[in-house]
């Protein structure tokens, strides 16, 4: 893992990473504008969710670049951390409301 610390390798990365982090971050705003679109409808909870997705991944690219930038190896860690406990609970949250999408279409009964 030290080899991605070491110029000119870390720099690259580091550059490589925020192009990533403001790509998603671009990506987040859009899905947050379709989530205001949709509002009152059910389905705008699952574009909040995917746009809130696609931030933490922004965030967590953008802490990533930091990392490498810095020679810091603490952030990538904490990077790491907080990405998969976010995403675990927004895989979670996402699967209930395509269950209650499709519960309120009236395709499946409620339990």
């Amino acid at each position: 893992m030290n080899v991605f610390y070491e110029p000119p390798l870390n720099l690259y990365l580091s550059i490589l990473l925020l192009g990533m982090a403001i790509g998603s971050f671009l990506f987040c705003i859009g899905r947050f504008k379709k989530s205001y679109h949709h509002a009152g409808e059910y389905s705008s909870a699952a574009w909040f969710i995917r746009g809130i997705r696609y931030l933490l991944i922004s965030l967590t690219a953008g802490v990533w670049s930091a990392s490498f930038f810095w020679n810091q190896r603490w952030l990538f860690i904490i990077g790491l951390v907080i990405i998969c406990q976010e995403l675990f609970e927004g895989a979670i949250l996402s699967s209930a409301l395509r269950e209650g999408a499709k519960v309120e279409e009236g395709k499946k009964d409620f339990p």
